[in-house]
């Protein structure tokens, strides 16, 4: 085992400089670039929308979330191989460095949104994924909009969850037996919280 170990630390630095390699390189890097925009203006349109960018301010701020998402990709590979430490420094320092860049182009309330934005990824995802698989029947953007501010806001109120919400604050190595248990029985009653508040909007039972 120690010896298996020793291995994967001495590989890591090699590896990660490899994929450093990949990204930066003209024609590998271009490819990677040109997935992660298309996917970031995709993704991001409705943000975009939110802060009421023109298209030459949309293209800027694509740019910014670019830059991030490809500083993620290496970010991405310390984190499966397990250094936590360094990938939660490399997260913060790469979401700082966009907060940075957002408030010096674009100013303090579109910093707020995108801020926000960040808050909401894990509720976001989890509609838009609710909403592929209604299909026609999907929610319309206002309730869907409601729903995201809801679960973020339900989710305030449980102070362990709301905590693990952000990577950097998730490490593996502590998921232990009894602490998974914890967490999925506070994962169950924001449930709870969810359907309570749906049902009270919605005007059910």
């Amino acid at each position: 085992f120690e010896a298996n170990q020793a291995l994967a630390e001495e590989a890591e630095p090699s590896l990660a400089k490899g994929i450093k390699q990949i990204v930066e390189s003209p024609e590998l890097g271009g490819m990677i670039r040109q997935g992660v925009g298309d996917r970031v203006k995709r993704s991001h349109a409705s943000l975009f929308q939110r802060m009421g960018l023109d298209p030459d301010q949309s293209a800027a701020m694509a740019d910014l979330l670019i830059e991030q998402q490809i500083a993620g990709i290496e970010t991405g590979f310390h984190w499966l191989t397990g250094n936590q430490t360094e990938s939660a420094a490399q997260i913060i320092a790469a979401r700082e460095k966009l907060h940075a860049d957002v408030l010096t182009q674009f100013g303090p309330d579109a910093l707020a949104e995108v801020e926000y934005w960040e808050a909401t990824q894990h509720q976001r995802d989890s509609m838009n994924t609710f909403n592929r698989r209604l299909g026609e029947e999907a929610l319309d953007e206002d309730t869907a909009d409601w729903m995201v501010d809801m679960m973020y806001d339900a989710q305030g109120e449980f102070e362990e969850l709301d905590y693990l919400s952000q990577p950097e604050n998730f490490d593996p190595s502590e998921m232990t037996e009894a602490y998974r248990a914890e967490v999925m029985e506070q994962v169950e009653s924001l449930h709870g919280v969810y359907l309570a508040r749906i049902s009270h909007h919605l005007g059910g039972i």
